[in-house]
């Protein structure tokens, strides 16, 4: 698998389990989803949120870092209402 690929599967998968978690906890209306992602992943996160925010209505709000800094982040520093 080339690098675009594995990025592209990766971001398909992000998106995913931002949904997940958004349908799983609301009922109507948008939500302001906040996502942390590997900065590895900004190019396909670029390409893919302003169709998603178009489709859905929902806002996403991303804030990128290192894997290692997002690891660290999500296991100190995640919200309550985080799915895992």
């Amino acid at each position: 698998m080339n690098r675009r690929s594995i990025l592209s599967v990766s971001a398909t998968i992000v998106l995913g389990l931002a949904l997940l978690g958004i349908t799983a906890g609301i009922a109507a209306g948008a939500a302001e989803i906040k996502l942390l992602c590997a900065v590895a992943l900004q190019p396909a996160m670029v390409a893919l949120i302003p169709d998603f925010e178009k489709s859905s209505e929902h806002k996403v709000t991303i804030t990128y870092g290192t894997a290692g800094a997002v690891a660290d982040r999500w296991a100190t520093d995640r919200p309550t209402s985080s799915a895992r």
